[in-house]
């Protein structure tokens, strides 16, 4: 990148795409620099990525697409303490993977967060406080407190590897917009775990594989508070219709009191009969709210 670009006072956006070499100069100061994208530049090592961004003071958006051929970087820090929205997106093979590269981030005004990792790197996640927004779809290592640093999202959209899964969800006391793709067998009793410490949830979105796979769910002994006096609003995308799956469904229309639509999108089945059979079922279930609506959607897989 030209030498004058680093230190261009008016600039307020930037945009470097396509193994663009980041050889950043000691003399970078970029005062006005509120849009950063990054796709697919090449960095000559982490000093220069460290200065980039630590001299852009006013720093308000970045997104980061990296390559797989980026291996200049080992630690990929981004500490911004102006940073409102970060977008990062890693599908470095996984066999490619190091225990030696890392996702650091620090950032204490953000508000939204999208991270889509599935290079098996680190990740480490400081203190957000303003986190409004966040989006985890990591099969990298995470530090086993990053869904405590998120605790304060209203909105959270999680894939439940069996990394996150070990992750305790700590107490989501302001979640009220809830989505889950489940990535392991345990994650209905992650999900149970994440109702339990959430009073005011209002929507409940489920983003599951056509591919069946067991999973363990066991009836529990007491009901969510969110579900009693909050959900209005539960959806399964991709549910296909086995045992497990048919049980937490039938807890939930059970136990909802506020819920006003469950809604479920199902792949197409060769045989008419089949469908109606699980339509039927649904709709059979015992509803503890009157109001409640249930939709069918079958798609084309």
């Amino acid at each position: 990148m030209p030498n004058r670009l680093y230190t261009c006072e008016t600039l307020t956006e930037l945009e470097l795409f396509n193994k663009i070499i980041l050889d950043v100069p000691p003399s970078v100061c970029l005062p006005s620099l509120a849009k950063l994208f990054l796709f697919y530049v090449v960095y000559k090592d982490d000093v220069s990525l460290f200065r980039l961004l630590s001299n852009c003071p006013v720093l308000r958006i970045l997104l980061v697409i990296r390559s797989e051929e980026d291996g200049n970087v080992k630690k990929y820090t981004v500490k911004v303490p102006s940073l409102e929205e970060f977008t990062y997106l890693y599908k470095r093979p996984l066999s490619l993977a190091e225990n030696t590269r890392s996702l650091v981030l620090d950032c204490p005004a953000l508000t939204k967060l999208s991270i889509n990792d599935h290079s098996g790197d680190s990740c480490s996640i400081g203190n957000m406080p303003s986190i409004v927004r966040a989006e985890l779809s990591t099969f990298c290592y995470p530090d086993k407190k990053i869904l405590r640093h998120i605790s304060s999202a209203t909105s959270l959209s999680l894939t439940l590897t069996e990394e996150l899964v070990m992750c305790r969800p700590d107490n989501f006391s302001q979640l009220v917009d809830l989505t889950i793709t489940p990535c392991d067998s345990g994650w209905l009793v992650q999900l149970m775990l994440m109702l339990k410490s959430n009073h005011e949830l209002k929507s409940l979105a489920i983003k599951s594989s056509y591919i069946i796979t067991p999973l363990l769910w066991n009836k529990p002994d007491h009901v969510p508070k969110c579900l009693a006096s909050h959900l209005e609003f539960f959806k399964w995308r991709s549910y296909n219709d086995i045992k497990e799956e048919r049980e937490f469904v039938a807890y939930i229309l059970a136990n909802s009191k506020c819920l006003k639509k469950a809604e479920f999108v199902m792949p197409n089945s060769k045989n008419i009969y089949d469908e109606n059979n699980i339509c039927e079922e649904l709709k059979s279930m015992f509803k503890i709210s009157p109001s409640c609506q249930i939709t069918f959607t079958f798609i084309h897989i």
